[in-house]
């Protein structure tokens, strides 16, 4: 019906006929749900987003600025720790299985307030560390994800410190 609609809209409408009957007519559609995600609340645009996300919560998360990665679900994110990638930064906290908008490394158009793990000096790159938060140059083997430099100073752990964020990229310190 509402393609028999437009077709008649584009035949009648250089003539100037029927042109506000055939408007009213196309208004009037329902819109449909989309067919292969009926119960899409967020993230509406699939490939479309904005430098965040929203994301169901696997674990409960005590406060914003803590790095997360992608959980055993879908659309899960669970804390990071100092070895696995991140996908963002939660903008708040909440309880397991609440929805979170998650900003996302390296497609932010700001920087970030983070949590730091060791004290960080400012312009020192920061990387992923455990419980969601920040350190600077890791002094111990393995693989570790760079995920900004710093823009002031963390004291001491748990010290809240602005980052200009980067894409995640894998460093591994022998």
């Amino acid at each position: 019906m509402y393609t028999l609609i437009l077709i008649l809209k584009f035949i009648l409408s250089p003539i100037g006929l029927c042109y506000n009957w055939l408007d009213s007519c196309a208004v009037a559609r329902k819109p449909r749900p989309h067919p292969f995600f009926p119960n899409k609340a967020a993230n509406a645009s699939e490939g479309t987003h904005t430098g965040r996300l929203t994301r169901i919560l696997g674990v409960n998360v005590s406060k914003r600025g803590l790095l997360v990665k992608a959980g055993s679900a879908p659309n899960q994110v669970v804390i990071c720790d100092a070895h696995s990638m991140p996908q963002g930064m939660v903008l708040s906290g909440g309880t397991a299985g609440d929805a979170v908008a998650v900003a996302l490394m390296g497609a932010a158009d700001s920087t970030f307030l983070m949590v730091s793990a060791t004290p960080i000096k400012e312009g020192e790159e920061v990387f992923a560390a455990t419980e969601g938060r920040i350190q600077g140059y890791p002094t111990e083997k393995g693989t570790y994800y760079r995920v900004g430099q710093a823009l002031g100073f963390a004291r001491r752990p748990g010290e809240v410190i602005e980052v200009d964020p980067y894409a995640p990229l894998s460093i591994n310190i022998s």
